[in-house]
């Protein structure tokens, strides 16, 4: 959705099926949603802030993840086809078996052609 013409907010949800990489499990349902507020500052310059909850939950075993994923971004696009990112995203998942709970910092730097 816009909310002005330069700012805008997009919210997607979803559930799907992934394939477990644990030999006990064989596969678990994610469910989430996705939520980022977007903001240009000139025609070729923009940010964003998107902040991710999924929960994972195992088939075949008891666990239980909940995901969460927060982060800024910078964007470039100096022509129609050609856009460069720059971000930033802490990550935390929350496990009901301690063994899987972690915390992850990511820095991105992304180049993409679109014809």
């Amino acid at each position: 959705h816009n909310l002005t013409a330069k700012r805008g907010l997009q919210i997607n949800g979803y559930r799907k099926f992934h394939e477990s990489d644990l030999s006990t499990a064989s596969s678990f349902l994610s469910t989430g949603i996705d939520i980022s507020l977007m903001q240009r500052f000139t025609p070729k310059w923009s940010g964003t802030l998107s902040f991710t909850y999924e929960q994972n939950r195992y088939n075949g075993i008891d666990r239980d993840d909940d995901l969460y994923r927060l982060g800024p971004a910078l964007r470039f696009k100096p022509r129609k086809w050609l856009i460069f990112d720059l971000g930033y995203f802490f990550t935390k998942n929350d496990s009901n078996m301690i063994f899987y709970d972690y915390e992850a910092n990511q820095i991105f730097f992304r180049a993409s052609l679109s014809m």
